[in-house]
C-alpha cells in the first residue's frame, strides 16, 4: 500500500493563461454582424486601430494610455464590460492596473515660463506694427480728404459777398465748402455773380448724374424758387459757376448765363425751376436720393 504511494507523482502547479482579449472583442463584433470599417465608423476612428486591437498589436497602437482607452471605448460599443477589457489587456501585456501611463507622466513635467517670451514678443512687435499702419493711413487719408475738400478762393466769392467786415470775417473763417456757401447766401441772398470761377469738383463729380432738357427760344433766363432750405450750384456752357449758395425758403432767384447751364439742388423738392417762362419738372432720372443733377439747354 506503500508502495503504492510512493510510486505516485507529485502534484504540479497548473499556471493559468490569461484571457485573451483581441478574440473577445472580435467574436462580440462577429456575433453582431459587425465589420470592422462599421466599428471604426461609429466611434471615429481608423480601422487599423480596430484591427491592432482584436490581433493584440498594442505596440502599433501607441502609448498604453491610447490603448487602454480604444479597448474601453471599443468594449462598451460591443456591449461588453469596459472594466474587463482593461483587466484582460493588464494581464497579457503584465502592465499593473494602477501604473501610470508613461505618456501622462512626460505631458506633466513643468513647462519653463521663459518659453513663452518669444511668442509674447512676437505678439507685441505684430500689434506695434499694425497700429503704425493705421496712423499712416489714417494720416494719409485725412490729407488727401481736406485737399479735395477745400474750395478755390476766386472773384465769386468776392462779389458775392459785401465789404462789411463782420461778412468777410464769417466768410474767411468757414472751414467746409457748406459753410462757405452758407455764409455767402446770408450776406447777399439774391446776388448773381459778375465774376465767375471755374467748375470745382462737385460739378465732376455728378457728370453722369446730367440730363438735357430743351427750353423755349424766349430768353427769361433760369427762375429758381426755393420752398424750404436747400444748397444749389449753376455752371455755364464755359465751365464757369455763375450762382451758388444755400438758399432759405421763400427766396427766388433769376439766373442766366451761356447755355447749357449745369443746376445742382441738395434737394429736389425744395425748389421750382423754370427757364425762359416755362417750368421744368425734376425727373427720378435726374435724382439721386434727395439731390438732383440736370442740363438745360
Amino acid at each position: 500500500m506503500s508502495d503504492q504511494v510512493d510510486s505516485a507523482e507529485p502534484a504540479q502547479d497548473v499556471v493559468a493563461t490569461p484571457e485573451p482579449v483581441g478574440s473577445w472583442l472580435s467574436e462580440a463584433r462577429e456575433g453582431q454582424n459587425l465589420s470592422p470599417d462599421a466599428v471604426a465608423q461609429s466611434l471615429h476612428l481608423d480601422v487599423d486601430i480596430i484591427e491592432a486591437l482584436e490581433a493584440e498589436a498594442f505596440d502599433d497602437i501607441g502609448a498604453t494610455v491610447f490603448v487602454k482607452g480604444h479597448l474601453r471605448a471599443v468594449a462598451a460599443h460591443l456591449g461588453l464590460d469596459p472594466d474587463e477589457a482593461a483587466d484582460r489587456f493588464h494581464a497579457r501585456t503584465g502592465l499593473a492596473s494602477d501604473a501610470v501611463p508613461e505618456l501622462i507622466i512626460q505631458y506633466n513635467r513643468p513647462i519653463r515660463s521663459a518659453s513663452r517670451w518669444p511668442v509674447v514678443l512676437g505678439i507685441a512687435v505684430a500689434v506695434v506694427a499694425l497700429a503704425g499702419a493705421l496712423l499712416f493711413l489714417g494720416a494719409r487719408f485725412g490729407s488727401d480728404l481736406m485737399t479735395r475738400q477745400a474750395p478755390q478762393t476766386t472773384g465769386i466769392e468776392s462779389a458775392a459777398v459785401p465789404q462789411a467786415n463782420e461778412s468777410a470775417n464769417e466768410s474767411m473763417a468757414a472751414t467746409t465748402f457748406a459753410d462757405r456757401l452758407a455764409a455767402a447766401e446770408r450776406a447777399s441772398s439774391d446776388s448773381v455773380a459778375t465774376n465767375p470761377e471755374p467748375v470745382t469738383d462737385l460739378s465732376v463729380a455728378m457728370d453722369n448724374l446730367t440730363q438735357a432738357v430743351p427750353s423755349s427760344t424766349i430768353s427769361d433766363g433760369l427762375r429758381m424758387r426755393f420752398s424750404a432750405e436747400c444748397w444749389y450750384e449753376v455752371v455755364d456752357a464755359n465751365g464757369t459757376r455763375l450762382a451758388y449758395g444755400t438758399a432759405s425758403s421763400g427766396l427766388e432767384r433769376r439766373i442766366d448765363g451761356p447755355r447749357p447751364l449745369s443746376i445742382t439742388v441738395g434737394v429736389a423738392d425744395a425748389v421750382q425751376l423754370s427757364l425762359d417762362g416755362k417750368p421744368v419738372q425734376i425727373t427720378d432720372a435726374m435724382r439721386r436720393g434727395r439731390a438732383a443733377r440736370l442740363t438745360l439747354l
